[in-house]
């Protein structure tokens, strides 16, 4: 087989002897098109020529920090007039409750999701546990339609309405609370539905649900004590999505 490449990769010469020479054609062919398409790729990076329709790999333009870039008919990044924020989950690290009377989340205005990671919170004198939001104005301490019931695998239960907080009701200062308690806004308003899912030891599951109205945008949530007891033990992670 006799190949000329002709000096850069192109197919100007072609001589098979092979026994069907149209296939080792269409071969060597594809092979040219995979070296020329390598080459191309290594000499764009080489010039540092990052512009055009055909390269798709851009210098950008000025624009906005937090923004989302989007190409434009030339193939340019060019600023897209969207912030980041309004797509993505923010993450806060997780807190440390022990010690402490309630765990504080402030500055999360502008989410339409906000879901609670708890993990191994207890009290050592059995309050139950309290999650409250609140807005510019404050922590709300009233107004809650929070149904929470506390069962056993052997249908034992207990619970009730609460209307200070969405609650978790506790049977007692060995209960230790794992599970996710979700709030989520409603499209048309200000009000805020809760929904969540634990367990609290000793084979036993808390499930809770709720709504509350606010009278402006919630901008903070914090976890509490019935009685404002300081937690035994336990973290929590809050995600927030827009």
């Amino acid at each position: 087989m006799t190949i000329d490449w002709g000096g850069a990769l192109s197919k100007t010469h072609f001589d098979a002897d092979t026994d069907d020479p149209s296939q080792a054609r269409a071969d060597l062919e594809a092979m040219v098109d995979r070296l020329n398409a390598r080459l191309a790729t290594k000499t764009l990076l080489e010039t540092g020529d990052k512009t055009g329709v055909d390269a798709k790999i851009v210098s950008g333009t000025a624009g906005v920090s937090g923004n989302l870039v989007e190409w434009n008919a030339d193939g340019d990044a060019v600023d897209s007039g969207q912030a980041i924020s309004g797509l993505v989950m923010q993450v806060t690290s997780e807190v440390a409750a022990v010690g402490s009377a309630s765990v504080e989340f402030t500055g999360v205005s502008g989410y339409k999701r906000i879901t609670l990671i708890i993990q191994g919170l207890s009290f050592n004198t059995g309050d139950h546990v309290y999650v409250q939001i609140g807005d510019s104005g404050g922590y709300e301490t009233s107004g809650y339609q929070s149904d929470a019931i506390s069962f056993t695998s052997a249908g034992a239960h207990s619970g009730g309405n609460n209307t200070s907080a969405f609650w978790l009701p506790s049977t007692g200062s060995a209960d230790i609370f794992d599970g996710v308690i979700t709030l989520e806004k409603r499209a048309s308003d200000r009000e805020w539905v809760c929904s969540g899912l634990l367990r609290s030891g000793g084979g036993r599951l808390v499930a809770t649900a709720g709504n509350k109205p606010l009278s402006a945008a919630l901008d903070r949530v914090r976890v509490k004590g019935s009685a404002s007891n300081n937690f035994g033990a336990g973290s929590i992670l809050l995600h927030s999505e827009a």
